[in-house]
């Protein structure tokens, strides 16, 4: 019987094997499928939120979403793991994750075996550039346990995607660029740009919500 599982493995599985010693000098080989002690192994979870890279939290910006992301998780342990009953050599992809409309994703608690893995964004979100905090790396120790990637320091951080605008004043009567009537101008004409987003939008360092005005 098996009094301590090795590293990575539980004690429960068939840890106790009967034999018998019936012609002296004889060896009992246990070491068949039939006969050898056998174990099952440490098995866990991930779970994963995604993040907007410069408000660092889980919280978008303008029009952008956090729904959608798509990650592949990499085995970067030094054996193969078998997982959903296939079996993914070192540096084989072994599951994909997407985001809900929370922005997070996660598999089962049972999902990946004892080992090492890194969790790498394949695809954004809408509104967000596949650059920032892209890839994480995590262990599975635990049985059961669902390490949870929700921190600044664990969490998958994108940029948004940024851009500028351009103006012209025109006279609505010559309706032409750089053409006024009389004695009029065309400079000196001040305009507001107003968030007319979804959510909040960061500019300047600033934060805006929908409907104030984020720039004159």
């Amino acid at each position: 019987m098996e009094k301590t599982a090795p590293t990575g493995y539980l004690n429960t599985g068939t840890v106790r094997r009967s034999f018998e010693i019936r012609t002296n000098g004889a060896v009992v080989n246990l070491t068949t499928a039939d006969t050898a002690i056998k174990n099952d192994v440490i098995r866990g979870g991930v779970s994963v939120e995604k993040w907007d890279v410069e408000l660092d939290r889980n919280d978008p910006q303008g029009d952008a979403i956090l729904s959608g992301a798509v990650f592949e998780i990499y085995n970067r342990s030094k054996a193969v793991v078998v997982v959903g009953g296939k079996e993914y050599a070192p540096g084989a992809v072994v599951h994909t994750l997407t985001t809900g409309e929370d922005g997070s994703a996660s598999t089962e608690d049972n999902l990946l075996p004892y080992g090492t893995y890194e969790i790498v964004e394949k695809t954004a979100p809408t509104g967000y550039l596949n650059t920032g905090a892209v890839r994480r790396t995590f262990t599975i120790r635990e049985d059961g346990k669902v390490v949870e990637m929700n921190a600044s320091d664990t969490a998958i951080k994108n940029d948004v995607i940024r851009g500028g605008m351009e103006i012209k004043k025109w006279d609505i009567e010559r309706n032409e660029a750089a053409l006024k009537q009389g004695d009029a101008t065309l400079a000196g004409a001040v305009f507001d740009i107003y968030n007319t987003s979804k959510h909040l939008v960061l500019v300047g360092g600033v934060e805006y919500a929908p409907g104030e005005i984020v720039l004159t």
